[in-house]
């Protein structure tokens, strides 16, 4: 049964960068309800702005899915396949909505292989108008998130960009937090691994 101040140490979890005091926990019969309070978390935080990259290099195209998605976070636009890698060297985004056609060497299916080995957090959607069986299982099986077929159906990519922001705040935070029992926050190896605590 969850503790009356077990929401709010978890709250200090996240507002104190993983100053989490991990023995205070039985994580054996604690993770399950830890990580149900960490979802609840995650619905508070989706008020909170998060960058959407969306990559298409029709202009009005990126205008419709921009004025859709434009209340889920900060909306940037690549035209290509090359503009995309680079913005996203420079900037952390939680959710990517590209076509899968794109001018240059760098496709859809490519920039989704990208993020899958190098920003596993990030969800990825993919939109194509040449759609088959054998691109929907390749882009599934490289780690999409969603794939949609165009026309856009406005209202579902709405509701799968929602559920993918909150799909990437429940996976940074399990990610913290696994980091955080392993002993590999600056805390647990500052305490844990000291020669006092060796000492106790």
């Amino acid at each position: 049964m969850t503790t009356p101040d077990f929401r709010q140490r978890i709250s200090d979890f996240h507002i104190k960068s993983l100053t989490l005091d991990i023995k205070s926990y039985s994580f054996d019969n604690d993770f399950s309800i830890l990580m149900g309070e960490l979802r609840l978390l995650t619905i508070e935080k989706m008020n909170k702005s998060e960058k959407i990259l969306i990559i298409d290099d029709d202009p009005a195209q990126c205008d419709t899915l921009s004025e859709v998605l434009s209340s889920l976070g900060e909306i940037v636009i690549a035209y290509d396949g090359a503009s995309a890698i680079e913005i996203a060297r420079k900037n952390s985004f939680a959710l990517v909505i590209t076509d899968l056609v794109l001018p240059g060497e760098i496709d859809g299916l490519a920039l989704l292989r990208y993020f899958s080995e190098n920003i596993p957090d990030t969800s990825i959607i993919l939109i194509t108008g040449y759609a088959t069986v054998e691109t929907a299982l390749t882009a599934m099986k490289s780690g999409a998130y969603d794939y949609l077929t165009k026309p856009v159906d406005i209202r579902r990519l709405r509701a799968i960009a929602q559920k993918a922001l909150e799909r990437y705040h429940i996976s940074a935070d399990r990610r913290r937090l696994l980091g955080a029992i392993k002993g590999e926050t600056s805390l647990g190896k500052m305490v844990g691994n000291s020669a006092a605590m060796r000492d106790v």
